[in-house]
């Protein structure tokens, strides 16, 4: 999984500019960095594999106590995750269990806000939806704000999915050509290869970063937080270039304890990289009982999940309890269970 790219860049030049030379994000974008992503020591690393339900989050809280009373300062102690919901839980049950105050974790955090946290970035340096018709003009394309800026859209219009494609090829660090062959969409390649031009141009006039800027940025030239341990959630959802943001702050870390799920991993159309996970190296804890799944529902997954040919071998026990698989013929149907359901569609 490694890919290393270099590219001198002036100190005395804008973040936007010195963001767009680093992750140029042309025909021949290759993403960041000068660093080998990936260089996670698997003798320092831990993983707890769960399956659904099987209280993985718990898990690492009770760790952090325990390094908390081996004198581990709070500060010291980083937790990151893949979605701010995930984090706001985390800092929550953080404060609960541990009697601290939020600002005593300062490293409980999203990724991508430790990127915009450590490059000691300003709100208004930061690409947002109130730039999107002002983009759309530049760009002479339709965009209706439905495409998030942090990546993923609902959108059939033709600029919002090639915002989305343009950022897949980013965050996957992968040259934009490829990503677009690997698509499969219905625009022409010059369309994609004129919206990444245009868009990086608007964003070096304006000196505006997004999302996917700040973290590569941060990967290649920011200064990782000063941190003993490392906890890292949700570690199937990461993209290619999370994982390079987590290297990096794993180097001086001590130890490395990673938590997922890669047969939960759901964000690989917003280019989660669930291969690095699955293939990560590192003493394996696994926990084994299901609190959520019963047994018929864990019946019914595993005829889907025993297909997938790369993934982590896994053995469970199901939550004693009955439960039932619905196949329902409408919608309604689907809201009447959907106080206790996972639909499937």
């Amino acid at each position: 999984h490694s890919r290393v790219w270099r590219v001198p860049v002036p100190s005395d030049c804008g973040l936007a500019f010195r963001a767009a030379r680093y992750i140029g994000f042309g025909a021949d974008n290759r993403g960041p960095s000068s660093m080998t992503l990936h260089q996670l020591d698997p003798a320092k690393t831990t993983i707890v594999a769960g399956c659904p339900g099987a209280g993985k989050t718990t898990r690492l809280l009770s760790m952090i106590d325990d390094r908390l009373r081996a004198g581990v300062a709070p500060n010291r102690i980083g937790f990151f995750t893949f979605t701010r919901g995930a984090q706001r839980e985390a800092v929550t049950r953080a404060m609960d269990k541990f009697g601290l105050e939020e600002d005593a974790l300062p490293y409980f955090q999203t990724i991508h806000s430790l990127g915009f946290r450590q490059m000691g970035l300003k709100s208004s340096q930061v690409l947002g939806r109130a730039h999107l018709d002002a983009l759309a003009t530049y760009l002479n394309v339709g965009l209706s704000g439905v495409q998030a800026i942090e990546g993923g859209t609902e959108s059939s219009r033709l600029g919002d999915r090639l915002m989305h494609h343009e950022n897949l090829a980013r965050v996957r660090c992968v040259p934009l050509r490829q990503h677009y062959e690997e698509s499969h969409e219905d625009f022409s390649y010059a369309d994609l290869e004129r919206f990444a031009e245009g868009l990086r141009r608007f964003k070096a006039d304006n000196d505006l970063l997004d999302f996917t800027d700040m973290l590569a940025l941060f990967v290649e030239a920011g200064e990782a937080p000063i941190i003993d341990c490392l906890f890292v959630d949700e570690a199937q959802d990461l993209s290619h270039l999370q994982w390079g943001a987590v290297a990096k702050c794993a180097r001086e870390a001590s130890e490395l304890i990673v938590a997922g799920d890669d047969d939960q991993a759901i964000f690989e159309w917003a280019g989660a990289d669930v291969a690095t996970f699955v293939d990560l190296g590192g003493n394996v804890e696994k926990l084994e009982q299901s609190w959520r799944v019963p047994p018929e529902v864990q019946h019914f997954a595993a005829q889907i999940v025993d297909r997938i040919r790369h993934r982590r071998d896994k053995r469970w026990r199901a939550r004693d309890a009955v439960g039932a698989v619905y196949y329902p013929l409408d919608f309604d149907s689907v809201i009447d269970h959907a106080e206790s359901s996972l639909a499937l569609g």
